[in-house]
Formats: structure tokens, sequence, C-alpha cells
């Protein structure tokens, strides 16, 4: 594999990839002490043409023709398990590429099992093991080892083959649109961008910690802030586990945050406020956010209806052979059976493979039974 290291060569292999109908991609970057990750490598190929590793770290390259490429040809753009990869293209660029094809999302489309690894997939396609042992190594050093770029080849050598393959199983399925439907997710700004204000929703949470889930919000926002504003890992600002903490020694002061180094006397200051605050609007019965419904639904316990909405999801995925976490999430049962049906698996393609079952399921059309140790579904007209 040639590895690319200057922007001449680079607009040559981009001008070259442009006329091709996609290109697959992936990338290498470490994150492990910095907020946003770093990009230290792109990896490109096609079975047209051979497979090139661009050094994003070089002196000597400018990456414009690259995200030219991804971001404004009508190339389909060929990833496996593409959230890390576009968030890192978004990071740089602020635009998402399309159109893309992700192949561990066509893969559950096409009955291959939930969240399939690349390496599975090309040991199902092809009978050929991948050694990912090093994997999580740092990908920032230069020169680069034989094993890394071997490593670095084999993550697009067989993503042509794979593609080619995917694509026309979801044909002869018919479920190439069931693709296209799920990939618009994809594109969306906000599934990249960490909004402070919902950084709380990436806390692991204790069932005693929804007492205190206003104040936890408030110092979940703060600790992004100063995340994103210095370029450290959320959990080096201070961890879950001491957020918890802090919530339940109210009131706080200064005190309480001598063991953190990366706050100063400011961060410190604002975040006593901001909980003083909070404090103030609850003694005042004031909503202080609109997720209390969510909230309440995860700390509720499984009642009949959910189950009976599980039953009939397991039974749906089993007869169109897809993971059920693809057609429908543990929070749109939850709401389902709390009376809300302004959930997705009413709209498009779910709506044929699961929406409609529950809508029939709710009207008493039909009923849940298991003969021969399988889910069965008796109806009624």
């Amino acid at each position: 594999m040639k590895i690319i290291d200057n922007t001449a060569e680079l607009e040559e292999i981009c001008r070259n990839f442009s006329l091709d109908p996609y290109v697959c991609v992936d990338t290498e970057f470490t994150r492990s002490n910095t907020y946003k990750p770093l990009l230290c490598l792109i990896q490109l190929g096609n079975k047209k043409r051979s497979n090139f590793i661009v050094d994003p770290l070089s002196k000597s390259i400018n990456l414009e023709p690259l995200f030219l490429l991804l971001n404004k040809s009508p190339v389909i753009k060929v990833f496996h398990s593409c959230r890390q990869d576009i968030e890192i293209i978004f990071n740089y660029t602020g635009e998402i590429p399309r159109p893309i094809f992700d192949t561990q999302l066509a893969s559950m489309l096409c009955g291959l099992g939930e969240d399939i690894s690349y390496e599975k997939l090309v040991f199902s396609k092809f009978n050929i093991k991948i050694n990912k042992s090093i994997r999580y190594s740092d990908w920032s050093i230069r020169p680069l080892s034989k094993e890394h770029l071997i490593y670095a080849e084999k993550d697009v050598e067989y993503l042509s083959g794979i593609y080619e393959m995917l694509t026309t199983d979801l044909k002869n399925k018919n479920r190439m649109d069931w693709l296209v439907e799920e990939t618009k997710k994809i594109y969306s700004p906000a599934v990249y961008k960490n909004d402070p204000k919902e950084a709380w929703r990436k806390v692991k949470l204790k069932k005693n910690d929804m007492l205190k889930i206003d104040f936890i919000r408030i110092l979940a926002e703060e600790r992004e802030l100063i995340a994103q504003k210095i370029n450290i890992p959320r959990k080096h600002v201070f961890s879950d586990s001491f957020l918890s903490k802090l919530s339940k020694e109210l009131p706080l002061n200064k005190k309480n945050f001598d063991k953190i180094k990366h706050l100063n006397d400011e961060d410190k200051l604002r975040i006593i406020e901001d909980i003083k605050n909070i404090q103030i609007n609850l003694k005042n019965n004031f909503v202080v956010h609109p997720e209390k419904k969510i909230l309440n639904l995860k700390n509720t316990q499984k009642n009949e209806k959910y189950n009976l909405l599980l039953a009939l999801l397991t039974y749906c995925s089993n007869y169109y052979n897809i993971p059920s976490k693809i057609i429908a999430k543990t929070t749109d049962l939850k709401l389902i059976s709390n009376g809300e049906l302004d959930v997705d698996i009413f709209k498009g393609w779910k709506k044929e493979v699961y929406g409609n079952y529950v809508k029939k399921l709710i009207n008493g059309e039909i009923s849940i039974t298991i003969k021969n140790n399988n889910i069965e579904i008796i109806d009624h007209l």
C-alpha cells in the first residue's frame, strides 16, 4: 500500500477516485488525551484502484483535495461502522460526507447479525481472518511499523468486495430503500455535535441518582464545557462517579473541587452559582428541563404492555431476520406502552415490519402465543 504524504500525490489519487462509482474509506485516530479525536491515518481504496494510506500528520500535506472528494463529489463513500469516521471528518470540515454506504448497517438489514464487526464480516464472506490486535495502538507515532501499515491496508482491502455483495443482497431482498431511510440519520449534524446541555444523557446513572437529576444535568454540562475548552476527555475533568458524589454533597463550595486540577477558581464559582440557581428553581416548582417523561420511563418497571411489545418485536425480528435493535429501541417500547404513538416505528419501512403489528395488537386484532417453543401471532380478523 502506497503512503501519501504530500498534497500533489493526494490531489492525483483523489482526482482518480472521483471518476469511480465508489471509494472505500477508513480512518485511524487517537483520543486518549484529547476531547476531539486526532486524525492519524486515512485509508482509501476500491476494486478498480490500488489501496492508499494518507498521512494527515505529514507537514507536506493539505487535506483539502480529500475533503472535496468526501464531502462534495457524487462518489459513494463506503465505510464500516461510520459513526466515528464521520465525526472526525465533521470536526475537521463542519460537513458530513454523502452519499454514504455503511456496511455494518447494510449487514444488519441483510440479516447478518447485530453490529457485526469488520473482521467477522470479512471472515463470513471470504473465510479470511484479520488480526486486530493492534487496533488500539497509538497511531500518532511516526514512523509507523510494518504491522501498522499491514493492519491499515486490510481495513479497506476487503471493503469493496463486501460493499458489492451487500448491495446485491439488499436489491434481491428489496431492502435498498430500508438502507436509504436508515442512512438519512447519519446525515444529521446533531449526531456529531456534543451539545453540553445534552451531556447528562451520557452519564452512567444509578437509580438513586434520578433524585438528583437536575443537579447532575448542570454538573455534566459544566464538565462538558470545560473539556471542550481545554481539549481533554470529559473523564479527565471529573468522573461520572465523582459527578454523582457532588450531587449528593449539596450545597457545594470550592473545597468540593480541590482535587480537580483542571478547574480554575472561575469554573468552580460558576458551577456553585448554577447549582444555587437550580435549588431556587426547584423550590419554586420550576421545571428545569423538558425531558421528565423520558427520565420517568427509564425509572419505571417494565409493565405488561411493555413485555407484550417486546415479545412482538422478537417475533418480527425473527420473521424478517434482522436485529430487533434496528427496528425499535427500548425507549420506543416504553413510550408506546405509556400511550405515545408518535414514534419512528409507525413510519417508513419500520411501519411495515413492526408498526402495523403494534397497532393491531393495541386494537385487539392479534394476540401473541407460544407454539413449539416459538412466539407466534394469532390474527383475529
